[in-house]
C-alpha cells in the first residue's frame, strides 16, 4: 500500500501570505507572489497536450472569479498602466457586462457565456496580473472550447490545474478572512469597477468592504459560525442526528419512526411525531396520517419541556407537509405555535420575545427578507419586491442557508445590506434584532429549518409572511399575510391568523424568464412523439382523491400523462404503484436540468394543474412556453395561484367549473385553443403595481 501523499502546501502557504497582506494592505504584491507560485507549480500538474494560442478567447465568456488582492492588483495594474480613453473604454465594456449578467443573475439562465471586459481584440488586456481562475485553465481541444462556448458541450478543460487553483483560492480567502479583509472569491469585472468609480476613496478598507462584496460570487468561510450553531445538529453529533433529520425533513415518516426510539429522548419522540409524509399511496392512508398528527398535536400540548433543550431540537418537528393534506391547517398551526411560543421560546429566550423599543434609529425606513435566498422557489420570487421597492426604504437581506448560488448574488447585489447566516437561530434572531429594522418579511414560512424558531421572536416592530409557502405560520409574533386579491377567496381572512394585505393583481413582481432554447427527445423518457399530457407538479401536491380525473383523461384520449418522481427517491417506486392502482397510462419521469424540463412542456399537448394546491412558478413558466394549463379553483389560496395567473395572462376560460369540467376541458382540443387565442405571457411579468402597494403598507403603518 502506498503511504498517503503529503497535503499540498500551497494552499497554507496562500493563506499565510493573505493574512499578512490584510494587515498590511499589500495586496497587488502578494497577488503577484501567490500567482508566481501556481505558475510554477503548473508543469507538474499540466499532463497532456495544450491547444491554446494568442488570440483564442472562448474560455473569456463566462463569469470570471477572482480574490480580493487579485481584484486589488488588477485594478492598481488598470490606474497605472491605462490611458484615460483605455479607462473609459474599460468602464463601458464593464456596465455591458453586468447588464449581460442580470440575465445570469435574476432569470435562471444556466451558463454565462458573454465576453470578459478585459477582454480587446481578442487579447487579455490584464495578462500579466489575470487571476488564478484565469491562468488554471487549459483544454487540448479549442473546437470543443467553441462547443463549450455555444452551450453545445460540457466544458473540456484540464481539470487538475483548475483543482490546484481552486485550493489556492481557498487559501487566499481564508487568510483574507482571517486578517479582516473582505474575503470571498468576487466576479473579477464588477469589483474593480467598483473600484475605479470610488477613485481615491478605495484606499479606506471601511470604504470598499460593503461596495466590493456586492460582487462576490463564492460567499467568505462560515466554518467558524456553522460549527458553533445548535441548530444544525446534524453537523454537531453526526452520525448520531443525520439519518434523523434527513429522514423527518424528506417526509419519510417509515425511517422516522424507526429510528426515534434509539435516542431515548421524549421530546425528540414527540416533535418527530409532528410530521407527515412527504406521500401517500392512497385517499385512506393519507387520513390515518392525518388522525396521527391530531393525536401528535394533542400530546405536544400536554407535555411540560425543558425550553432550551425542545427549542434546539424544533427542526425536527416540521409542518412543511401538513397543507400538502388538501386540508385547513390554520388551527393545528395555531395550536403549534401557540404553545411554542408560550411554554418553549419565551421562557429560553425572553429577551429576543419583548416588544422592540418605540423609538427607532434615525434614517430610512429598514425592511429586511429573510429566507433560504438562493436558486428556491419560496424566495426566488421576492426578487422583484426587492429589486423595485421604494427609494425611502432602506433594504436587509438575511440567508438563512449555507448554500449560495447566482440568485444569493443577486440578493446581494440589489438589497443595501446582505448577510449569509447559516448559524443558529437564536444568534440570527439577536443579530437581526440588534438592527433596529421598521418591518421584517418572512417570504416562506415553513419551508425552512429555522422557521419554527425565527418566528416566535420579535424580530421587527412588524413581521409579514407571504406567498412563498401559501398557508398561515400560526405565530403570534407574525403580524401580517402579503397576498393576492386575485387568489383569495372571499372568507380569505378566515385561513390566517395574520392580518391580511391582498395586494393588487397575483401581488407578485415576477421577473421576466428567458430561457435559451433546448429540446429533448419524449422518446428518451418513454413519453411518445403523438403527444402527452404533463402534470408537472411536485408530487406531494397530487393528492390520491385526484387520481380518477388523471384516469379519465388518460383513458378518453389514449395518451399518457407524465409525472414528476419525488424528490425523495424512495418514494418513486410508492409513486409508481399508486399510479397503477389508479389504472391508467402513467410515466413518472426523473428529475432534470430546467431547460429539459421546459421542453418537456413545450412539447405535451396540455399541462395537468394539480386542483388543492396549484402550480405557481410552472404555470408561468408553462404559459411562456406556450402551453394551456388545465387548472381548477379550490377552497383555500395554494388552490388558486391559476385563477390568477390565468385571468392576468388573458386565458382565464382554461379555468374549469368542477371536477368533470376539467376531464372535459383538458380532453376538448378546440376549446383549449380558442382560450389561448388571448394568451398575454408579458402580462405576468414586471407588475409593479404589487410593489408599490407594499410600499404604502410599510411606510404609511397601514395597519
Amino acid at each position: 500500500m502506498n503511504p498517503p501523499s503529503a497535503p499540498d502546501p500551497l494552499p497554507e502557504v496562500a493563506r499565510s501570505l493573505s493574512e499578512s497582506a490584510a494587515k498590511s494592505g499589500r495586496f497587488g504584491r502578494t497577488a503577484a507572489k501567490i500567482q508566481a507560485l501556481f505558475d510554477n507549480r503548473l508543469p507538474q500538474v499540466l499532463s497532456g497536450p495544450v491547444d491554446c494560442k494568442v488570440g483564442c478567447d472562448f474560455c473569456c465568456h463566462r463569469l470570471v472569479g477572482a480574490t480580493f488582492p487579485e481584484v486589488i492588483a488588477v485594478a492598481e495594474h488598470v490606474s497605472t498602466n491605462f490611458s484615460a480613453e483605455e479607462g473609459q473604454a474599460l468602464m463601458e465594456r464593464i456596465a455591458q457586462y453586468e447588464a449581460d449578467e442580470v440575465e445570469h443573475f435574476n432569470r435562471r439562465v444556466v451558463s454565462f457565456r458573454s465576453a470578459c471586459p478585459f477582454l480587446v481584440e481578442h487579447k487579455c488586456s490584464i495578462y500579466d496580473v489575470r487571476p488564478i481562475s484565469c491562468r488554471s485553465i487549459f483544454s487540448p481541444d479549442a473546437k470543443k472550447c467553441e462547443k463549450w462556448m455555444q452551450r453545445e458541450a460540457e466544458a473540456p478543460f484540464y481539470t487538475d490545474p483548475i483543482r490546484l487553483g481552486a485550493s489556492i483560492d481557498k487559501g487566499v480567502i481564508s487568510g483574507t478572512y482571517e486578517g479582516g479583509a473582505p474575503s470571498g472569491l468576487f466576479e473579477l469585472p464588477g469589483a474593480v469597477g467598483c473600484l475605479l468609480k470610488m477613485g481615491p476613496a478605495a484606499t479606506d478598507r471601511s470604504n470598499v468592504t460593503a461596495p466590493v462584496e456586492r460582487h462576490v460570487l463564492t460567499s467568505p468561510l462560515n466554518d467558524k459560525k456553522m460549527h458553533s450553531s445548535k441548530t444544525f445538529i446534524h453537523w454537531l453529533e453526526k452520525p448520531r442526528f443525520t439519518d434523523l433529520w434527513d429522514a423527518a425533513g424528506g417526509g419519510n415518516m417509515e425511517t422516522v419512526n424507526i429510528l426515534t426510539p434509539k435516542f431515548k429522548d421524549d421530546t425528540l419522540s414527540i416533535l418527530a411525531a409532528l410530521n407527515l409524509p412527504a406521500l401517500y399511496g392512497s385517499q385512506d392512508e393519507l387520513e390515518e396520517a392525518w388522525a396521527h398528527l391530531e393525536t401528535a398535536m394533542a400530546r405536544f400540548e400536554e407535555t411540560r419541556f425543558d425550553p432550551a433543550h425542545a427549542y434546539e431540537l424544533l427542526g425536527i418537528g416540521h409542518s412543511f407537509y401538513w397543507p400538502y393534506t388538501g386540508k385547513d391547517v390554520r388551527s393545528l398551526l395555531e395550536r403549534f405555535k401557540t404553545k411554542l411560543f408560550r411554554d418553549i421560546v419565551s421562557p429560553a429566550y425572553p429577551a429576543l420575545v419583548s416588544p422592540l423599543p418605540e423609538r427607532r434609529k434615525p434614517g430610512r425606513f429598514r425592511l429586511g427578507y429573510v429566507s433560504r435566498l438562493e436558486n428556491f422557489n419560496g424566495s426566488r420570487w421576492a426578487t422583484g419586491w426587492l429589486e423595485n421597492q421604494s427609494p425611502d426604504i432602506e433594504t436587509f437581506a438575511f440567508n438563512t442557508w449555507s448554500d449560495e448560488d447566482e440568485i444569493s448574488n443577486f440578493w446581494r447585489r440589489k438589497a443595501d445590506h446582505y448577510f449569509n447566516l447559516p448559524i443558529a437561530s437564536a444568534h440570527v434572531a439577536g443579530f437581526i434584532r440588534s438592527l433596529d429594522l421598521d418591518a421584517l418579511i418572512f417570504t416562506d414560512i415553513g419551508m425552512g429549518r429555522l422557521d419554527h424558531q425565527l418566528t416566535s421572536f420579535r424580530l421587527a416592530r412588524r413581521q409579514f409572511t407571504a406567498w412563498g409557502h401559501p398557508v398561515t405560520s400560526g405565530s403570534p409574533m407574525v403580524d401580517g399575510y402579503l397576498s393576492s386579491v386575485l387568489m383569495e377567496p372571499e372568507n380569505g381572512d378566515d385561513h390566517y391568523t395574520e392580518k391580511l394585505f391582498r395586494l393588487p393583481g397575483s401581488g407578485l413582481c415576477y421577473p421576466r424568464v428567458t430561457t435559451a432554447e433546448h429540446v429533448v427527445q419524449p422518446e428518451a423518457y418513454g413519453l411518445p412523439r403523438s403527444g402527452y399530457y404533463f402534470n408537472c407538479q411536485m408530487p406531494s401536491k397530487n393528492l390520491p382523491k385526484d387520481d380518477h380525473l388523471y384516469r379519465q383523461i388518460s383513458e378518453a384520449s389514449g395518451k399518457p400523462i407524465a409525472f414528476l418522481e419525488p424528490l425523495q427517491e424512495f418514494k418513486r417506486e410508492k409513486l409508481e404503484m399508486r399510479l397503477k392502482a389508479a389504472g391508467f397510462n402513467a410515466v413518472v419521469l426523473p428529475r432534470r436540468p430546467l431547460p429539459e424540463f421546459l421542453s418537456l412542456i413545450r412539447q405535451a399537448d396540455a399541462i395537468l394543474d394539480t386542483p388543492a394546491w396549484n402550480g405557481g412558478n410552472s404555470t408561468i413558466d408553462a404559459l411562456a412556453m406556450g402551453r394551456p394549463v388545465i387548472s381548477m379553483v379550490s377552497e383555500f389560496m395554494r388552490g388558486r395561484h391559476a385563477l390568477a395567473f390565468l385571468n392576468i395572462a388573458g386565458v382565464g376560460d382554461l379555468i374549469a367549473k368542477d371536477e368533470q369540467d376539467y376531464v372535459s376541458l383538458a380532453l376538448d382540443k378546440d376549446r383549449q385553443e380558442a382560450a389561448m387565442v388571448n394568451l398575454n405571457v408579458e402580462a405576468l411579468y414586471e407588475d409593479k403595481a404589487p410593489v408599490r402597494a407594499l410600499d404604502e403598507i410599510l411606510l404609511n403603518g397601514i395597519a
